[in-house]
Parts: structure tokens; sequence; C-alpha cells
């Protein structure tokens, strides 16, 4: 199955697209673009007509722009492109179902000034069936740091712990686990939980033995942990819903808060 990215020309899809393109030079999948245009509300088409061509011809220029780029910086990946008149969202959720993996910058042309995440990004985000990554370009040196997932010992931390072992076998990283126990914690269950996350950790490590991966329990709420803990990370993985979560809520209140803030790619991966 390909990794499609969502792409609208704008900076944050320019690392998008970067950051899949690594991603399929790693795993040789193929790269799909795909622009998705939506029909302006003030001349939504009727069944018969067409749709907005010059925007649609827009697109198509960008698209093969990227596809260029991409030939030249990464010649080995399969990329092909594609641009459709659709509900942006609704679209990039849709064709998650035949993808492995969906691939969106923060922010696209059209975010609001000073939102730190775009709203397709935190649809997608919540509502995708498959992996969604949410890029920002990484920071100088950050491709030897650690691969970071947070875990709570939820189903969907579980799915997050077997994503992020993979994903860092893939990319030859080592893996920082960590479990944040709230600001109430003392020294003693610090020590308790990161020695119990160590032994929880020695089935993941027969898996995948080339993966050094180290258990960190700190006295801190999540969402702060995880930031803090990214400052110094390649990726973090998340899962969609933690052990706090609501029914119907597809994406966790520390996973959302992470997709706003973290200074690294997000993944957000769901329990199957």
């Amino acid at each position: 199955m390909r990794i499609t990215v969502g792409y609208d020309g704008s900076p944050g899809a320019h690392a998008a697209v970067d950051w899949a393109l690594e991603e399929g030079r790693r795993t040789g999948a193929g790269v799909h673009l795909l622009f998705v245009s939506p029909w302006p509300v003030h001349d939504a088409p009727g069944p018969h007509e067409r749709p907005d061509v010059p925007a649609l011809y827009r697109a198509e220029q960008l698209l093969d722009r990227a596809v260029g780029v991409a030939g030249r910086l990464h010649p080995g990946v399969r990329v092909t492109r594609e641009a459709v008149p659709a509900a942006v969202a609704a679209t990039l959720v849709e064709r998650g179902e035949r993808s492995r993996l969906v691939v969106l910058g923060r922010r696209g042309l059209g975010g609001l000034p000073g939102a730190s995440l775009g709203s397709v990004a935190a649809t997608v985000a919540a509502h995708a069936t498959c992996p969604v990554a949410v890029v920002r370009p990484p920071a100088p040196g950050r491709r030897g740091a650690p691969v970071l997932v947070g875990v709570d010992g939820s189903a969907a931390a579980d799915a997050a712990l077997a994503a992020a072992f993979d994903t860092a076998d893939e990319r030859h990283a080592p893996l920082r686990v960590l479990r944040a126990l709230g600001p109430d914690a003392g020294d003693a269950d610090v020590a308790r939980e990161t020695a119990a996350l160590d032994d929880a950790l020695a089935v993941w490590r027969e898996k995948h033995p080339g993966v050094t991966a180290e258990p960190v329990a700190v006295p801190q709420a999540a969402v702060p942990a995880l930031l803090h803990a990214a400052r110094r990370a390649q990726l973090i993985v998340v899962g969609a819903r933690g052990a706090g979560g609501f029914p119907g809520l597809t994406l966790g209140a520390t996973g959302h808060q992470v997709l706003h803030h973290a200074p690294a790619p997000v993944l957000v991966v769901r329990q199957r």
C-alpha cells in the first residue's frame, strides 16, 4: 500500500512531501501526492456542470513541479499524483482506508494566522483509519535523535508502542518510552514505574533486537512531559485514544495537544 500525502503547495505540504519521500525510501512504498480542491461555496457546480477548471489547472501545475522535484531528490521512490475536486478532509480520510499512511503538513494554505494546527490535519488525524503523520520541518541535527512514544497502559498506547518499535527499527534509531505519572508522584513511584516499564519492554526487545529502548517514568502530566521530551526527538508516536478517552472520542486529549504543540513530527496510530 502506498503513502498518501495531502498536498496544496504550502510550506507545510512541502515538508510533508519531503518526510513522506524519506519514508518511502526506507520502506519501499510508493508516494501519492493528492491535491484536493474544494468547490467554492458561492459557485458550487451542479451534477452536470464542469468543475472549477482554473483551480484544477493550477493544482495540476503545482503537482507537476512537486513530482519533478521529488524525482530529482529521490529517484528510487515511485511518485504519483492526482488532483480532485472534493471536500478536503473527508477525501483524505476516505483515501486513508486504502493507504498505509497519510502524511500532512501541520498547516496548509487555508490555515488561520496564529493557528498551530490546521483544521484538515486535526480532522484527518482524528478520523482516519490508517496511521497519520503530521509534519513540521525537522530541527537541524534531529535525524539521529530517538523516536519518542508515550504509554499509559491503554490499548491505544499498546498500538502506539508497537508502531514506535517498528518505526525505530526502520530508522535505525533509539527509542524512548515515556510514562507520565502526574505531578504528585514521588521518587519511589518513579523508580518503581521505570522498573515495571523496563520489564514490560522485554517482549518488544525480543521482537526488535536492533532497537535500544529506554524506559522513562516522570513526575509530570502527560502533555508537558511529552512536549519536553519531544525537543530531543525525531518523531513522536501517540495512540488515537488513551486511558482517559470517552466513548466516541477518536483522538484523545493528550494526542490532540501534542499535535498542536509538538516541535517534531507526530505519528498518530490506531488500535487494530
